[in-house]
């Protein structure tokens, strides 16, 4: 990517509304989507994960279909949460893949990238709601996008880093329960829209988890950051894989090792109404 001019970041102009594409309300992580991956919980102060980026069909305008990194805090009332990742819709006005972030604060407006006040960008060459290229190819090439999300110990912002490299953060003031901890994060799949009980769209690769390695989408290299403010890997007694539609969308190989925990997880959607 080109760097803005000094002062300035990238912005994603459309001409349509964010509001078609369903976020949060409530208690509810995209009320009525299908998630596929890996869930944990505890006391959490950050959350790392790498992901091999697909482009997944999406027929229908307002459904997506998205490879996100979701930290929480969802207990005692209101829920308040960051997600960011990879998303492909066609409410932007094609099928690309691109980077978007969404989030929930204490005053339960859901937001999506810079369409509303909070996020405070601090890098000119990353540009939210950009095109993500290359991305994977199925039995080819997997690229990989890791993401971080971590808490300021000091001053309790949310820092988000895109490949390694900080590019911004969610002052503590947007958030009450999470200027605290977050106390869930999920990684993986996350698909929803119009048509999410007729014709859901693909997630991952399009393929079932069981496809495996270069074929199937992965979350790998997951790890939580810790009362301590370190990286380390999930407590497996509090996390576990898991989709929310079996027939539709799998997860496979939920396993651990030095790099941290990984699991596979998609599926090509197309799902009749009345699976489940």
């Amino acid at each position: 990517m080109v760097a803005c001019p000094v002062g300035t970041v990238p912005i994603l102009q459309k001409t349509n509304k964010v509001g078609h594409i369903p976020l949060w309300s409530n208690n509810s992580l995209a009320a009525g989507g299908e998630i596929a991956g890996i869930k944990t919980d505890g006391d959490i102060y950050g959350a790392r994960v790498t992901l091999n980026i697909y482009e997944p069909q999406v027929k229908e305008h307002g459904d997506f279909s998205s490879q996100v990194l979701t930290l929480m805090h969802g207990e005692d009332g209101p829920l308040e949460a960051i997600a960011v990742g990879s998303m492909v819709s066609q409410t932007f006005g094609d099928s690309f893949a691109r980077f978007h972030m969404i989030w929930l604060g204490n005053n339960q407006k859901s937001c999506m990238d810079f369409h509303c006040q909070g996020f405070v960008q601090t890098v000119p060459h990353i540009g939210v709601g950009a095109r993500i290229s290359p991305v994977s190819t199925y039995n080819g090439k997997q690229v990989d996008l890791q993401l971080m999300l971590f808490q300021d110990p000091k001053k309790k912002h949310w820092w988000l880093f895109y490949d390694t490299k900080s590019i911004g953060y969610w002052p503590n003031l947007y958030f009450t329960k999470l200027r605290v901890k977050a106390n869930i994060v999920e990684f993986g799949g996350l698909v929803n829209g119009p048509t999410i009980h007729q014709d859901p769209p693909q997630m991952g690769s399009g393929h079932f988890a069981a496809d495996g390695n270069g074929k199937a989408a992965y979350a790998w290299d997951v790890k939580i950051v810790d009362s301590s403010y370190k990286l380390v890997d999930l407590n497996f007694d509090k996390s576990f894989a898991y989709s929310t539609k079996p027939p539709c969308y799998t997860v496979d190989s939920f396993h651990h090792n030095s790099d941290g925990a990984h699991v596979y997880y998609g599926g090509p959607g197309g799902c009749h109404p009345s699976v489940q």
